[in-house]
Formats: C-alpha cells, structure tokens, sequence
C-alpha cells in the first residue's frame, strides 16, 4: 500500500517533467521544420559510414531533409531537432533507410522522450511501439502490421537519435546496424 503513492508521486513528475521538455520543443512561432529548411548540420551517416568497417561496402544513395520518421510519424512539431532521412544499399541487397534525428547538445534524453510520445500520439490500432533499450543509451521498436517484412528501430546516441528501416528478408542489413550502433557508442 505504501508503494502506490510514491509510484503516483514518480508518474506525476514524469507526465510534468515530458510536458515541460515537449513545450520547451514545440515551436511557438509556428515555424516548422521542413525539407528545405537551410542548415549547416554535420552529416552523421556519412561519418558513420567512414568509420564503421561493417557498413563501408554500402553507399549513401540518396540523404534528404524530412519532417517524419519512416515516412509515418511527423516530428514537425519538435523545432529544435533536424531530421535526415539516408538511403543505404550494399550492391546486390535490399536498402537500409537510416534516419538521423539531431538535437539539442545535452538533450539526448529530452529528445528520445518527445519522440517517442510523438509515435504514441499517432499510432493506430495497427502500430505498436515496443521499447526494449536493447540498443544505444535508449531504443524501441516500431511494429506496423501493414509493413510485416519492414523492421522499424529507432536508438538513442548522446544528443542523437538514429532510426533504422530495413526489410527482415534481408539477412546482411541486421548485424550491420549493430556494428552501426556500437560504432556510434565507441565515438
């Protein structure tokens, strides 16, 4: 019995603390991120590519600006990040979308937390989000039934969030984003 108040005390601060932290972020300009917003903002896949030796034999297709994770979650709303959206293809395998989400310097933790209350808020009955923090300093998994042979896993790294799109089929993509995430974690 004496446990209940305190668990109630801890998720009121947490509901108070993530309702701070997201209006710290949402914008009250209105000013939303968009793709062709211009920024100076380092390109973390290509560094990463450089660095891990897993992941040199793929190439950077394609890196484009975005507003949303896996094309489904908008993240507009969260004006103090910037989302890069990268296509990765080993030759002869299926692609690896790489989504970098870059926030706030010290605010790794905040930035997880809004995300993830983002995906939350715009499930449906279709979507699950599965948090297991396997992986990096926070992670879940994203599970949508219309996209059954899609892996869905966005990980928390210091300030950064890293999402990962790959098709379950393909055997190669899985160890090479582990070697992706310890290699972030060794940075």
């Amino acid at each position: 019995m004496k446990k209940l108040p305190l668990a109630l005390l801890l998720l009121a601060l947490i509901v108070a603390f993530a309702g701070a932290d997201i209006a710290l972020n949402v914008s009250r300009a209105g000013h939303a991120v968009t793709a062709d917003t211009p920024d100076q903002a380092p390109n973390l896949t290509e560094a990463l590519i450089q660095k891990d030796p897993a992941s040199l034999e793929l190439q950077l297709v394609r890196r484009n600006r975005t507003a949303q994770l896996f094309e489904k979650i908008d993240l507009s709303a969260l004006t103090k990040i910037r989302i890069y959206q990268s296509t990765l293809q080993k030759p002869g395998d299926l692609p690896i979308l790489l989504y970098e989400v870059q926030g706030p310097s010290g605010q790794g933790g905040v930035t997880y937390l809004n995300t993830k209350l983002k995906f939350l808020d715009q499930i449906d009955a279709t979507e699950t989000v599965n948090e297991t923090n396997e992986f990096g300093h926070s992670s879940f998994y994203f599970n949508d039934l219309n996209a059954p042979d899609s892996t869905f896993l966005v990980v928390q790294i210091l300030d950064n969030l890293y999402g990962f799109q790959f098709n379950k089929k393909s055997a190669s993509s899985f160890p090479i984003i582990k070697s992706m995430i310890n290699t972030l974690l060794n940075s």
